[in-house]
């Protein structure tokens, strides 16, 4: 790439110089390569290129696979920038579907973790007082096995008939349901 910014700088400086000669200055050093109208300075190796007059065909030929090369160069650019635009535009997709896909993952282990909370839950007994002057010494409660629908369950419920509706949690329709029967 540097080879060829100086073989165009070494075109335009031809083009513009009617019958001078270059010079080709080599950092001893380096290694680099530079080419200037006026004779080398300092240690630098100098090599004179002699130049020759061209014609006007030649000049407007020059010309043209300079421009040739430069346009090119240009649709070289434009195709790496759009490549490197759409290899970006892959990455993010793809991060945005890892990003759900975790999320799926995160959803159903939530769910899970619900379901094995909720059937804890429906194995534990509610404990309800029968007394409404409630204290730990005198409760006086029974637990039984009550249908709740497709899942089995313990509720509490008072151990006499007529004391009213006891409403408790996920139970409480049953557990009102067997309150008032008694009545």
């Amino acid at each position: 790439m540097a080879h060829n910014i100086r073989f165009i700088a070494l075109l335009f400086i031809c083009s513009s110089i009617a019958q001078a000669d270059v010079f080709k200055c080599t950092d001893p050093q380096t290694k680099g390569a530079l080419y200037q109208a006026k004779p080398c300075a300092g240690a630098a190796v100098e090599q004179r290129i002699e130049m020759k007059n061209r014609s006007a065909a030649e000049e407007a030929a020059a010309a043209e696979r300079l421009r040739n090369w430069q346009a090119r160069k240009a649709e070289e650019e434009a195709l790496k920038e759009e490549i490197a635009k759409e290899r970006w535009e892959a990455h993010l997709k793809a991060a945005e579907v890892e990003a759900a896909q975790r999320n799926v993952a995160i959803q159903r282990e939530l769910v899970r973790t619900q379901q094995r909370l909720a059937d804890e839950m429906s194995r534990r007994p509610v404990i309800v007082p029968v007394q409404s002057d409630f204290s730990p010494a005198s409760a006086d409660t029974r637990v039984i096995q009550v249908d709740q629908g497709a899942r089995q369950g313990p509720v509490a419920i008072p151990p006499q008939p007529g004391t009213g509706p006891v409403r408790v949690g996920t139970n409480a329709k049953r557990a009102s349901q067997w309150g008032t029967a008694g009545r």
